[in-house]
């Protein structure tokens, strides 16, 4: 359901880009490694150099994991409460990447992991009367997955020392680095 298992798309993007994809099973190693961190709806995650999407796609689908089960428990169960956990996990996360298509392809598949988990997984906790496909806060999730998955180049993203501010490919972003401690 998330990003491809090939490790890489072709010899001249390895040579030319160093592109090379982290296979699922370290990812889901890694991201072990921070569970907490993970399930916390709320904690931002910034991959800076993001390829097509492994590493958010995993958080991402942990998060809706997690919010799935506590819904599942629960007597109460509304479509809002779930909208709102579900934009804060979409909108903590954050990546950069140099290709084109990897951006593309990593907005994509962070899509594709939330629509299952709205569409088809948590859909039926709603009786079919109170469930509605709300088309605008699918459009909000969409624009949120665009405005923070962007193109730049992560090896000279850095800080601007004296406004304090997240350089992406040398754009100010108007984003505080202390947005991701």
């Amino acid at each position: 359901m998330t990003a491809s298992n090939a490790l890489i798309k072709s010899r001249y993007r390895v040579q030319e880009h160093g592109e090379v994809f982290t296979p699922p099973f370290i990812v889901a190693d890694m991201l072990d490694l921070v569970d907490a961190k993970v399930k916390n709806h709320q904690a931002r995650f910034l991959e800076p150099a993001c390829g097509d999407g492994n590493f958010l796609c995993a958080i991402l689908e942990r998060r809706l994991q997690e919010i799935y089960r506590q819904f599942y428990y629960r007597r109460n169960r509304n479509q809002p409460a779930f909208e709102i956990q579900a934009f804060f996990s979409v909108s903590s996360l954050y990546g950069i990447e140099l290709l084109a298509d990897n951006v593309l392809h990593c907005r994509r598949n962070l899509l594709n992991v939330f629509r299952f988990y709205y569409e088809d997984k948590c859909r039926h906790f709603w009786t079919a009367d109170k469930y509605t496909h709300n088309n605008q806060f699918f459009d909000s999730i969409r624009y949120v997955i665009s405005q923070n998955i962007v193109q730049g180049n992560g090896e000279y993203t850095g800080i601007n020392r004296y406004e304090n501010d997240l350089m992406v490919g040398g754009y100010n972003t108007q984003m505080s680095v202390k947005d991701f401690r």
